[in-house]
């Protein structure tokens, strides 16, 4: 800034005399502190370009239990706290056969959910299928899966219709929630 000043103006002055003059008349910017290091937005890159292919292609049908699974996370209001509920169901008799709850929308909540199905049920060879969410992508529940014996599907990015079974199975839960949160804005008014 001070070459500036001497190039522009031809005056001889010193940065913190620029810095308190910028500070006086409100001209200081603030930069932004980059949320992630390099690395992880490198790594975070690097996942998407990873997506498991989409595997079920809107075919939500199976002729036998334990073939085909969607999942999928969907939040939950209580009175002071939102809990994280995350849900696996079997497209043969589009049953809920695993969930978990947690306070975060993790990736050990979407773990959790996995172990819970491969400690009821045999998930071997299966094909589990979800949106691209970053808790799906991720290397650890990447490894999981296969270490389950299962092919990872997602649904292309930004298509609610990939993933359309699970989301009619959350339907019951969003409008109880619509429900709560109506009766909490009229008795607020």
């Amino acid at each position: 800034m001070t070459n500036l000043v001497r190039q522009k103006f031809g005056i001889e002055i010193s940065g913190k005399k620029i810095l308190r003059l910028m500070k006086e008349n409100a001209l200081l910017s603030t930069v932004r502190r980059k949320r992630f290091t390099p690395e992880e937005y490198n790594r975070m890159r690097k996942n998407r370009e990873e997506v498991p292919e989409n595997l079920l292609k809107r075919n939500f049908f199976a002729l036998e239990s334990n073939k085909k699974y969607v999942s999928d996370l969907t939040y939950l209001y209580g009175k002071e706290c939102v809990k994280y509920l995350s849900l696996i169901e079997d497209l043969y008799n589009e049953e809920i056969v695993a969930w978990k709850i947690s306070e975060h929308p993790d990736e050990e909540l979407c773990e959790n959910t996995l172990e819970f199905l491969a400690a009821e049920r045999n998930p071997e060879g299966a094909v589990f299928h979800t949106d691209q969410g970053s808790t799906y992508l991720s290397p650890k529940f990447k490894e999981k899966i296969k270490a389950l014996g299962m092919k990872q599907s997602c649904s292309a990015r930004g298509v609610c219709w990939d993933n359309a079974a699970m989301e009619s199975a959350r339907m019951p839960l969003q409008q109880v929630r619509k429900v709560k949160v109506q009766e909490q804005t009229d008795s607020h008014r």
